[in-house]
């Protein structure tokens, strides 16, 4: 049986692939955006202390765009939702393709923690 050198493998591998990278639930206040040009978020009333940031990284240049932001609306969905209260978006930066050389696709996503209507 012939056997196969796996380190072309291995090597192709290490230099498609990167680190997933995320940030935890923010204040929007506290923090500052991973972006060199911020989202720009919409105009609101809602005080300082129920607006956050979070962001997140893909770990290689072929997890879909749509995911991450998937991903990212259901964890500030929880976060808001372990305070009893609704989301609303108010904005959103997001990585321009090629996805490649280390241009992974990344997000941050800034949103508002609020009163859930009463019924």
């Amino acid at each position: 049986m012939k056997h196969r050198p796996i380190l072309g493998c291995s090597l192709a591998l290490i230099i498609l692939s990167g680190c997933a990278y995320e940030t935890p639930v923010q204040r929007y206040s506290e923090s500052s955006s991973k972006f060199r040009k911020p989202p720009q978020m919409m105009s609101n009333n809602y005080p300082d202390k129920d607006v956050y940031r979070i962001f997140q990284q893909g770990a290689t240049g072929f997890v879909p765009l749509a995911s991450i932001r998937e991903d990212l609306e259901l964890q500030a969905e929880k976060f808001c939702e372990r305070q009893g209260k609704g989301m609303v978006v108010l904005g959103a930066n997001y990585s321009k393709p090629p996805y490649i050389l280390g241009n992974f696709p990344r997000m941050e996503l800034i949103f508002a923690a609020v009163d859930k209507p009463k019924n």
